[in-house]
């Protein structure tokens, strides 16, 4: 797994208090790119991973809790933000 394009974001957090941290590319294996992925802060402090919205704002990408907790920790990493805890949903 490899964390491509990472940017960091520098974003308000939107009205409902999720805060945008980053934005990359994953390729789960080689030769396989997933565009567009994104890591917010909820309030509570989790952070969560998203895969690029489809049409009508659904969801394009699963990833189980493993998967979820690896990404998180390497696009983070990626763009020089410490995981502040394990916590991911």
């Amino acid at each position: 797994m490899r964390i491509l394009n990472a940017r960091r974001l520098s974003l308000p957090p939107g009205r409902s208090g999720f805060l945008p941290l980053c934005r990359f590319d994953l390729e789960p294996v080689d030769g396989v790119a997933i565009s567009g992925c994104s890591i917010v802060q909820a309030p509570d402090g989790r952070r969560l991973v998203y895969g690029p919205s489809g049409n009508g704002g659904t969801q394009t990408v699963n990833f189980s809790p493993a998967v979820r907790v690896a990404v998180i920790e390497e696009a983070l990493g990626a763009v020089g933000i410490e995981p502040h805890d394990r916590r991911a949903a």
